[in-house]
């Protein structure tokens, strides 16, 4: 027989798990970030074994982010890396990550047979209402043209899933990924770095810039299409 805790809302959507670790906010911040990299320290160290989360709230202009990352290392994560592109953004962010204090004084905690937090009703929990697809399919190509050894397109999202003041989990996003494009030399292989940003609607929108691994001037037409595979999806947070 199994021992342990689940706990289910109306909906039959599961809260608590006592055989999983729950993720809840360690840390959030606004940053302004420029063009380049820009790095933000937490006020204090995230001490999960686990890799955190980064989520994103939109952000207005053309600026777009090209990396996100987290610093430090397991049980002693730091702060975060943001890559930006084109133009400066205003970056709302937050952290989610498990193993963390409580985070009040007095609050309802559930821990697990390993003496682990699995839920802190002192801290705001990680959920998701939905998510911004990375399967191409859910992507609508707006432009694009080659340049020597590469090419540049630009995608929309189909559809606008994402409210006004959501989050979106974004350090999950693969921000560059390899391929093959075919030429007259046979497949080269093509690394695709990839931008995320927003339309003034609020839809996403990808920018990808492909370069074939070749010698410069090698193909000076260029990659003839898009080099565009599935990515990972984005959650949406629940808010």
């Amino acid at each position: 027989m199994n021992y342990g805790m689940i706990i289910k809302n109306p909906d039959g959507d599961t809260l608590v798990d006592s055989n999983f670790l729950n993720y809840s906010l360690g840390s959030s911040g606004v940053t302004d970030c420029g063009v380049g990299v820009t790095q933000v320290s937490f006020k204090a160290s995230i001490n999960s074994a686990n890799l955190p989360i980064i989520c994103v709230a939109q952000w207005s202009g053309a600026g777009l982010i090209g990396g996100i990352t987290v610093l430090g290392a397991p049980g002693a994560w730091t702060g975060i890396s943001v890559r930006v592109r084109g133009a400066a953004i205003k970056l709302d962010w937050q952290v989610y990550a498990t193993d963390l204090p409580p985070g009040e004084r007095w609050t309802l905690s559930v821990f697990n047979e390993k003496d682990k937090c699995v839920f802190d009703a002192g801290r705001r929990m990680l959920t998701f209402s939905g998510e911004i697809s990375g399967e191409t399919s859910g992507w609508v190509k707006a432009g694009g043209s080659p340049f020597v050894n590469g090419r540049d397109d630009l995608f929309h999202y189909g559809t606008s899933p994402v409210k006004n003041g959501q989050y979106v989990a974004l350090g999950l996003l693969a921000f560059a990924f390899f391929g093959l494009t075919n030429s007259n030399f046979g497949p080269v292989s093509v690394v695709t770095e990839v931008g995320f940003g927003w339309e003034s609607a609020g839809r996403p929108l990808l920018f990808l810039e492909s370069f074939m691994d070749a010698p410069a001037g090698m193909f000076p037409y260029g990659i003839p299409g898009a080099v565009f595979f599935d990515l990972p999806s984005m959650p949406i947070l629940n808010v």
